[in-house]
């Protein structure tokens, strides 16, 4: 039972870590388009 809740607790974290990577990437893409238009 601990090793399954264990696998399961270890799938979310991977499963958050992906989610801030592409927050992460998806606001990094937003602020140079924002960089861009101001410069324009």
């Amino acid at each position: 039972m601990i090793k399954i809740r264990l696998k399961r607790c270890s799938k979310k974290q991977q499963f958050l870590k992906l989610g801030t990577q592409l927050t992460e990437t998806v606001h990094g893409i937003f602020l140079q388009k924002l960089i861009v238009l101001n410069a324009l």
